[in-house]
């Protein structure tokens, strides 16, 4: 009778055990491969800057992760010049990311359940309108996050929380961006190490002197230029299983307003969160037998 009340109070633990390990969103800072570097864009887009950014990129034959927002710097939802940049974007073979609708300045690590589904899910809409896909990749303002973030996220369908390990300070006015930039990758080694690299699409500074400056650098050192996805392996939108082209007929976008996509499938949005409901469901079946066989 012992040797069956160990093994189901282990069975009990395990389940509890692997119900936490899934609803853990994982972090990333670095690329899965030595020699990798990722370069990634926060708050955008802006109506000056991300255009410039994107003419570089694409001089440069380099594609990049844009981490966006809805209403930031501009209200993409009424703005058909912002819905365009982000469709630039996706159709030039840039991955988008969610870095929250409104970008609250305090951050999310405060937000409430239903506080944070209300400021994720309208961006996810808002994009599966403008590009016909919904984000994988988060990343929080301020790069703040919690475990309680984490299991919300999880059941809004992202799949990784995307933070860096190099970040010139692009909006530090005080701080030479560009020397920080040559000094760190002066230092690394493409052999051993990789980047995901921290920037804003919408600073001056970043679309007129630091790219030109330190893409020509990277290429030197024999760094290869990747996407997020690329960079950990992980699919970028949900539910996809491959790719998409980077050339493909786009949902219209009305050029006042967008209708939020209330129609779109949103199955996969709680696969997980139904896995851990049935982990929860075993788990207290177990913990009822060891009470009622008084085991």
């Amino acid at each position: 009778m012992v040797s069956l009340k160990n093994s189901l109070l282990f069975v009990g633990l395990s389940l509890v055990s692997i119900q936490s390990a899934i609803a853990e969103l994982p972090t990333h800072k670095t690329c899965n491969n030595p020699g990798e570097i990722a370069l990634t864009f926060d708050d955008g887009p802006d109506l000056t800057n991300t255009e410039k950014v994107l003419d570089i990129l694409k001089r440069e034959n380099i594609k990049a992760t844009f981490f966006v927002n809805g209403k930031n710097y501009v209200n993409v939802r009424n703005d058909v010049n912002a819905q365009n940049l982000i469709k630039r974007e996706f159709e030039e073979g840039h991955v988008i990311g969610s870095h929250t609708y409104s970008h609250p300045e305090a951050g999310i690590t405060k937000f409430t359940e239903q506080e944070l589904i209300d400021e994720m899910e309208p961006l996810n809409q808002l994009l599966n309108d403008i590009i016909g896909v919904r984000p994988a990749f988060f990343r929080p303002p301020l790069g703040e996050f919690t475990p309680e973030n984490g299991v919300v996220l999880e059941k809004l369908g992202f799949t990784a929380n995307i933070r860096w390990n190099m970040d010139a300070q692009d909006w530090n006015v005080k701080r030479n961006s560009t020397e920080f930039y040559l000094t760190k990758l002066k230092q690394s080694n493409p052999a051993t190490d990789s980047f995901i690299a921290l920037n804003h699409d919408i600073n001056k500074l970043t679309a007129t002197s630091i790219l030109d400056d330190v893409i020509p650098y990277i290429k030197e050192l024999g760094y290869k230029f990747v996407t997020v996805d690329k960079c950990i392996g992980l699919e970028p939108y949900q539910g996809m299983t491959r790719d998409i082209p980077v050339e493909q007929e786009q949902p219209m976008v009305d050029g006042s307003s967008i209708v939020p996509a209330n129609e779109g499938d949103l199955s996969n949005l709680t696969s997980g969160a139904t896995t851990n409901k049935v982990l929860s469901f075993i788990s207290v079946i177990v913990l009822i037998s060891l009470t009622i066989f008084n085991l």
